[in-house]
């Protein structure tokens, strides 16, 4: 939906005078962001799909995207699943820890399962004086995680997802890969299959 520009098969629309859509100065992935200045309670950024219907099953893995919170204490914010563009739809609340880049995964399961999508949106639960920063906002293809090439655990680019392995995935670590495990990170061997 958003990675350095908003996707041509989304449209974007926000209640924010504050925003800058190309933000250079704090991102998580390349080199650009979604910079929200200073945000009030009720700001929203919404993207509406211009295909619709877009179908749920072909993303099975939900919604992520990497936030920013520049401010000294958690914030919160909610995500809100909309699967056509006259009901109501579903959302989930996320606090966001102060001071650093968190990655939020959301289930469909978290949204009461819906089998289509047709607009998603982020909507601020709090005010503060600081900067909110959005990154690599996608619907998510897959939850089994294989490595495409040797690297660090939490190098996104390492996983066939494009994210790094949460609790609930299955991974799949290939004979010709070597992955460094790193502190802070724990990782539990659950199924070895000998490949080859």
């Amino acid at each position: 939906i958003y990675h350095e520009s908003i996707s041509t098969k989304w449209s974007s629309q926000h209640t924010i005078s504050r925003i800058d859509l190309a933000n250079v100065d704090n991102y998580k992935i390349d080199t650009k962001s979604i910079k929200l200045m200073i945000p009030e309670v009720g700001d929203k950024l919404t993207f509406n799909y211009t295909s619709y219907p877009l179908f749920t099953e072909d993303f099975p893995g939900g919604i992520s995207l990497w936030v920013y919170n520049s401010g000294m204490s958690a914030i919160p914010i909610q995500l809100r699943s909309i699967p056509n563009l006259v009901s109501i739809g579903d959302s989930v609340q996320v606090s966001l820890s102060a001071n650093s880049w968190s990655e939020v995964i959301v289930p469909w399961s978290m949204l009461n399962s819906p089998t289509r999508i047709a607009q998603l949106t982020i909507k601020v639960l709090g005010s503060q004086d600081e900067a909110l920063f959005l990154d690599e906002l996608k619907l998510v293809h897959c939850s089994d995680m294989t490595t495409v090439k040797s690297g660090n655990w939490d190098d996104a680019s390492v996983w066939s997802c494009g994210r790094v392995p949460i609790a609930t995935d299955s991974v799949t670590i290939r004979p010709t890969d070597t992955i460094t495990v790193l502190n802070g990170v724990s990782a539990t061997m659950r199924l070895l299959n000998l490949l080859g």
